[in-house]
């Protein structure tokens, strides 16, 4: 009987650290569907993009408009013809 409640203890905690590791990935790997998400970002081509995929996302063609780098503001558009 003892056997029993250690193993599903450990079932129990596996499942919940699976589930944390689950909710940490989709926390880092979300599509950021604001612009106020892109400002955050430091790194100009990272955040030139995060505004191209808000935009995308969104489907607002102003949006290209933050963009800085003339590469990506070029598929921003693009997107939109």
């Amino acid at each position: 009987m003892k056997k029993k409640k250690v193993f599903i203890a450990i079932v129990i905690i596996l499942v919940l650290a699976i589930l944390a590791f689950v909710a940490i990935y989709f926390v880092q790997h979300r599509t950021p569907v604001l612009t106020e998400d892109c400002d955050k970002v430091q790194n100009q081509d990272k955040k030139d993009a995060c505004y191209w995929k808000v935009a995308e996302v969104k489907e607002d063609v102003s949006i290209c408009d933050k963009i800085q780098g003339q590469e990506w503001k070029n598929v921003c558009y693009t997107k939109f013809r």
